[in-house]
């Protein structure tokens, strides 16, 4: 955060699909369809990031532009990385 400057994480609700948009910072899924594909914010720019928050059992599958296939955990929050060389998300890993 810079002084002077107010910064917010924009948050949305959204049901799992096959493929979904990183349309803002923090993303909370219902439903339990595997994602396959994460559409980036915008496309040639790498170090976006996503927080997803699950809502029911979730999982990614390695199958699209996901690095590795991903179980989420219920009501806890993963944070996933864009690499626009790669043209993947890579999954955070954090110390629970």
């Amino acid at each position: 955060m810079f002084q002077g400057v107010v910064s917010k994480c924009s948050e949305k609700i959204v049901p799992s699909a096959a493929t979904i948009n990183a349309d803002a910072d923090v993303l909370v899924i219902t439903g339990s369809v595997a994602i396959v594909n994460i559409t980036p914010k915008v496309w040639g720019i790498a170090n976006q990031r996503v927080t997803i928050i699950p809502l029911a059992a979730l999982t990614c599958t390695a199958a699209g532009n996901i690095a590795v296939a991903v179980t989420f955990v219920v009501n806890r929050a993963q944070e996933l990385v864009w690499s626009d060389s790669q043209n993947k998300w890579y999954p955070v890993i954090a110390a629970v």
